[in-house]
C-alpha cells in the first residue's frame, strides 16, 4: 500500500525504526522515548499534491522517522533520523544537557519507585497512613529552572533546578495523596510532601516538604491529612445527586452514515479527502497526530466555486504553557 506523505507511521514502520537503530548501535542499550513521522520537505509535498490533483505521475516522497532515545545507565539523549525506504540510519546526534518528555511508562515507573521506597513509607506512617495501597503519587516532570540572584530563569536542560545535585538528571517530582477507599477522589486528601525520583538511577533522591501558608517555610508540626471526601462519581454519590430534569437525546442514522472511511481516506458527498474535517466549504487534513503537538492540520483548503483555494499548509499548537502562579518550590516546577 502506498502511503500518503502526511500519513502517520504505521506499526511496521515504528518497529522498523527501532530495529534499524538497534542494528546500527549494537553496543548501546536505549529507551525509545518517541518514534514519530518526520514530515517531508514542503516543496516536494506540494508537488505531490498538485500531481495527485492533476492525475499525473506522483513523485517519490521520502519516508522517514524521527526518534528520540535515552541511553540506559548514562541518561544521555540522542536524536536519530531513519530512512524507512532504504532502511538505514540517516543521522545520529548526541544532545547533551537535555531531557525529553515524560512518557506514560515513565510516570508509572516513577510512582512504583516512590511507593516502594522505605523513606516514603516512613513519611506516610508519620501521618497515620499504614495502607500504602491507598497512597497515590501524582508525577510531574521537574521543570528546568536555574536559580539566579533574585529569580528563576529557564535553563537549557529539563531537570536542572538550580540545585547542583539535580543537574543532568531525569527527575520526576511526585505530589502525594491518599484515598479513604480505592475509588475515592485522592485530590481531596493531599499529603504535605513531594517525592523526587531519579528515573535513570531508579530510586528516590529526596523528600521535600510543601511550604505552608503564604511563606516559603514549612510547618514544624505536620498538619493532619484532610478526611472530608469530594467525589463526583455517580456510583459514589448515589442517584440522589443526579439530575432528573433532562429529556432523552437520541442521534440516529437509520440508513447509515453519509461518508466512507478507508484508513486515513474519507469520502463525504462530493468531497474526497484524507481524514479531513469538513465545515461548510472548508476542508483540512488531520492525518498527523503526534505526541508533542497533538492534532496537526495539513493542507487546509477552501472550495470557492470551481476553485480550490489553499489556505494553510500546516497548523498546530507548538506549545502550551500553564502558569500555576506559585513561585515557591516545588509548585514553581509544575509550570
Amino acid at each position: 500500500m502506498t502511503l500518503h506523505p502526511f500519513d502517520p507511521l504505521s506499526a511496521e514502520e515504528i518497529r522498523l525504526s527501532s530495529r534499524v537503530i538497534r542494528d546500527a548501535k549494537p553496543s548501546q542499550d536505549f529507551i525509545f522515548n518517541s518514534i514519530t513521522h518526520r514530515e517531508p520537505p514542503k516543496k516536494l509535498v506540494l508537488t505531490y499534491l498538485a500531481a495527485k490533483q492533476d492525475g499525473s505521475a506522483l513523485p517519490i516522497v521520502p519516508r522517514e522517522s524521527f526518534v528520540v532515545l535515552i541511553e540506559r545507565g548514562t541518561g544521555d539523549v540522542y536524536e536519530a533520523v531513519v530512512d524507512l525506504q532504504a532502511q538505514v540510519l540517516k543521522s545520529w546526534l548526541h544532545v547533551p544537557g537535555v531531557q525529553p518528555t515524560l512518557t506514560p511508562e515513565d510516570c508509572f515507573e516513577a510512582e512504583r519507585i516512590a511507593l516502594a521506597d522505605e523513606v516514603v513509607k516512613k513519611e506516610c506512617a508519620q501521618l497515620g497512613i499504614v495502607d500504602m495501597s491507598l497512597v497515590v503519587a501524582d508525577p510531574w516532570f521537574v521543570q528546568n529552572f536555574m536559580a539566579s540572584s533574585t529569580m528563576y530563569a529557564m535553563a537549557e536542560s529539563i531537570g536542572y533546578t538550580g540545585v547542583p545535585a539535580h543537574e543532568n538528571k531525569r527527575l520526576v517530582q511526585l505530589f502525594m495523596f491518599v484515598r479513604n477507599s480505592p475509588t475515592d477522589n485522592h485530590y481531596a486528601h493531599p499529603l504535605d510532601f513531594v517525592t523526587i525520583v531519579d528515573l535513570i538511577a531508579g530510586h528516590v533522591t529526596e523528600i521535600e516538604r510543601l511550604p505552608a501558608g503564604e511563606g516559603f517555610g514549612v510547618r514544624e508540626i505536620r498538619p493532619r491529612v484532610p478526611k472530608t471526601e469530594h467525589n463526583y462519581d455517580p456510583d459514589l454519590l448515589g442517584s440522589a445527586f443526579l439530575r432528573k430534569d433532562l429529556k432523552p437525546l437520541q442521534v440516529l442514522s437509520p440508513e447509515g452514515p453519509s461518508f466512507k472511511v478507508d484508513g486515513n481516506a474519507v469520502e463525504w458527498q462530493k468531497f474526497e479527502f484524507r481524514l479531513r474535517q469538513v465545515c461548510g466549504n472548508v476542508r483540512f487534513q488531520i492525518d498527523s497526530f503526534n505526541y508533542r503537538e497533538g492534532l496537526v492540520l495539513h493542507n487546509l483548503t477552501y472550495k470557492d466555486g470551481d476553485k480550490v483555494r489553499p489556505l494553510l499548509y500546516r497548523a498546530a499548537l507548538s506549545e502550551m504553557a500553564v502558569p500555576y502562579g506559585d513561585p515557591r518550590p516545588p509548585f514553581n516546577r509544575k509550570t
